[in-house]
């Protein structure tokens, strides 16, 4: 009778040779399935506050051009009050304003920002309709975006004095909640102001 077969088996008929990596093992799937979700916890979003009625909000581009827009007392805002970027909320409705730099053609962009949309997951189809213009003379394409559940308007616009400068405007929501903000949106639109 071989003995050294019948030591290295526990209690329980296990082998005790194993049970260390087998433990080494299960801790490495714990930490691989902990660690993703501690770190998307550290890493999420900030949370929407409201706007701040005496803050100025400036989108800033990366070559000094600089806009300035006045979002609604009513919305909420979750990337403070200056950037390239500014997010703002209002209800279901996301209100995303951008500024591009240097800009040589704005319906070359118009184009160049749909094929992204379209090409996002999942996707959005921007459909251009017309020109807009502004109560402070930014003027450019307008269109519509759809999405699987949601649907909105876009706006590129730019300024006469400073046609290379576009300020980017997409206003989106579930299917029927731009309606019951119109004017308030369109009050957005004609605060924007590019400033040289």
């Amino acid at each position: 009778m071989d003995t050294t077969a019948s030591m290295s088996r526990g209690r329980y008929g296990f082998e005790r040779r194993g049970w260390w990596a087998a433990v080494g093992v299960l801790v490495v799937v714990v930490l691989l399935w902990l660690v993703p979700a501690v770190a998307d916890d550290a890493m999420a979003q900030p949370a929407a506050s409201p706007v701040d009625p005496e803050a100025t909000y400036r989108l800033i581009g990366d070559s000094g051009p600089e806009a300035t827009v006045t979002p609604d007392a009513s919305w909420l805002s979750s990337t403070g009050t200056s950037g390239p970027q500014l997010i703002f909320q209002t209800g279901d409705v996301a209100i995303v304003a951008q500024i591009f730099a240097d800009v040589e053609n704005i319906d070359r962009l118009w184009d160049r920002q749909a094929r992204l949309a379209t090409a996002a997951n999942p996707p959005v189809w921007a459909q251009r309709q017309g020109v807009y213009t502004t109560a402070k003379g930014l003027s450019g394409p307008t269109g519509t975006l759809t999405g699987n559940r949601s649907q909105g308007e876009r706006f590129l616009l730019a300024s006469s004095r400073d046609p290379r400068t576009v300020l980017g405007f997409d206003i989106a929501g579930p299917p029927g909640s731009l309606d019951d903000a119109a004017e308030t949106f369109e009050r957005f639109l004609d605060s924007a102001e590019v400033r040289a």
